[in-house]
């Protein structure tokens, strides 16, 4: 969400007054960009552990790769990367030595190689022709200043953790961010952008513990109940 006057151009939503939504559009993708990376470890799985239908499952993994590259979710590449690693090196040390078990792991680092390479480029070169050919959730992933235009984001990892400790047996529950980061609000965030958060954009501080005990609670019993 960003202060600013309602769009007249249907990029964005009409909420409360002075504030514009995040386009619909942008959001489903976000949310779809999780569901792309299970794909993608999934059909890597099946492809690892039987040879009949290893193409097919390549090739579902290499779709999901595409449509992931289009949802511009950078926390999602960074996740398909570190996953690529830690299972080529699961996959070369659990499998019979050969030549082949050094294909996972080459393929995870070389693909590692080339999105840190196409990250510097534009880091060093921002504004070169080439650049600008390069996909956008790079571009968004080479560019991300946590104490810059991102340091909203650290603002809402740290009003989490805080609101945590203040209650780390029963939490706020589920969808609550905006009680904690009313808790714990920084007005430095208005010198970067809107001051309304219900997220942490974070998904394992939004699912601590208490958070989940919390929201679980109320559906135990009424289980018990009914049982």
């Amino acid at each position: 969400m960003r202060m600013a006057d309602p769009p007249t151009d249907g990029s964005g939503i009409r909420g409360e007054p002075g504030i514009v939504r995040q386009s619909p559009r942008r959001a489903q993708s976000t949310g779809l960009a999780g569901y792309l990376l299970v794909g993608i470890g999934l059909a890597a799985y099946l492809a690892s552990s039987g040879i009949r239908y290893r193409l097919l499952y390549l090739a579902a993994a290499g779709v999901n790769l595409l449509a992931l590259t289009y949802a511009e979710n950078r926390s999602t590449l960074v996740g398909i990367l570190l996953g690529a690693i830690v299972g080529g090196v699961i996959f070369f040390t659990v499998s019979t030595p050969s030549a082949k078990r050094w294909i996972a792991p080459l393929l995870a680092l070389g693909l590692a190689a080339v999105v840190a390479a196409m990250s510097v480029g534009v880091r060093t070169f921002p504004t070169n022709a080439v650049v600008q050919h390069v996909p956008t959730v790079v571009q968004r992933l080479a560019l991300s200043n946590p104490a810059g235009s991102d340091e909203s984001r650290t603002m809402q990892w740290r009003a989490a953790i805080d609101g945590f400790r203040d209650r780390p047996l029963l939490g706020y529950g589920l969808e609550n961010h905006n009680l904690v980061w009313s808790a714990h609000f920084n007005p430095r965030i208005y010198a970067i952008e809107t001051d309304i958060y219900d997220r942490t954009h974070n998904q394992f501080l939004e699912t601590l513990p208490p958070r989940v005990w919390r929201a679980r609670l109320p559906f135990s019993r009424s289980g018990s109940l009914s049982a």
